[in-house]
């Protein structure tokens, strides 16, 4: 999740709307940018914990989705709904985290020299993604605290809507994949 709100954004701040987080923005200033990102990471945490509250209620709810492969030897794919909303969030993270870091340390460190005391603005910089992890731990810490009220209120808005149970094959029947679809 902290890679997430650090790579939104750097992405917002590198499309020109660096004045969301900073007033006295300037483009093309690489410092100023820097400290644009900085303070937008920590202003997009909470609406970054707002799009990753849903995918933890989809971890927890217990429904799964699985993929059969009759034509292959392959075993039968079984996992949450939410990991391909997961996946898909997480690498880009992790893509876009390490393109980031990558072109401001080479814009900076080519700028400045190591004895400019401006020099800790990156630093702070390549460490926030780690920073922020400190952040998204108190709610974490709670929605694990509330995990057993959410998950009762969970299952009652799931029981009404008729979700057949879910029966995993033995080995035996994995050669008809119609008995169990």
């Amino acid at each position: 999740m902290s890679l997430f709100t650090f790579s939104i954004a750097s992405v917002i701040v590198l499309l020109g709307y660096g004045k969301l987080f900073r007033p006295n923005f300037v483009e093309f200033n690489v410092l100023l940018e820097a400290e644009a990102i900085l303070l937008g990471t920590f202003c997009l945490t909470s609406i970054i914990l707002l799009i990753f509250f849903p995918i933890w209620l989809l971890e927890d709810s217990g429904v799964v989705s699985y993929r059969v492969y009759p034509e292959e030897r392959m075993p039968i794919d079984i996992q949450g709904a939410h990991s391909l909303y997961l996946h898909l969030l997480l690498g880009y993270a992790g893509i876009s985290t390490i393109l980031t870091l990558v072109n401001y340390i080479i814009k900076i460190f080519n700028i400045l020299p190591l004895s400019d005391p401006a020099i800790l603005i990156p630093i702070v910089l390549i460490a926030l993604p780690f920073v922020i992890t400190g952040l998204f731990s108190l709610p974490i810490f709670l929605y694990e605290r509330l995990f057993q009220r959410i998950h009762k209120r969970l299952l009652s808005h799931l029981s009404p809507s008729d979700y057949p149970a879910i029966q995993i094959p033995t080995f035996e029947e994995i050669e008809d994949p119609k008995t169990y679809l």
